[in-house]
């Protein structure tokens, strides 16, 4: 299984300046542009090799964006595009679609934990 975890870069953006402009193409870099490329490096092995797994992470941001995050959530919204027409591309490997709000997800507290063996 092959996983795509991009960085969540840098949220928070200031007003549009020459500095903005760079901070967006990063943005995109990091959050769309490295995992359409690993995805379509690694999806071609894995189907030449017999099969596999991606994951490719999103964001609530994809889905409901607010000003603060707009290159952001351009970037996972191509995310969560891109993943639909890789499934396609690539009918042979598994996909499993993440939820885009990870916190979301129900789980214990942490004081509700067993304790670790040593």
């Amino acid at each position: 299984m092959w996983r795509s975890v991009p960085n969540e870069f840098d949220k928070k953006l200031s007003p549009p300046t020459a500095q903005f402009a760079i901070r967006q193409a990063k943005v995109l870099a990091v959050n769309l542009v490295g995992p359409f490329r690993l995805t379509a490096l690694m999806g071609t092995r894995m189907v030449e090799g017999g099969g596999g797994s991606i994951i490719n992470v999103s964001s609530i941001g994809a889905i409901r964006p607010y000003g603060g995050i707009v290159p952001y959530a351009a970037a996972k919204a191509g995310v969560n595009a891109m993943t639909v027409a890789f499934a396609q591309a690539f009918p042979a490997l598994t996909w499993q679609p993440s939820d885009p709000d990870p916190s979301a997800l129900a789980c214990l507290p942490t004081s509700m934990w067993p304790p670790r063996s040593p």
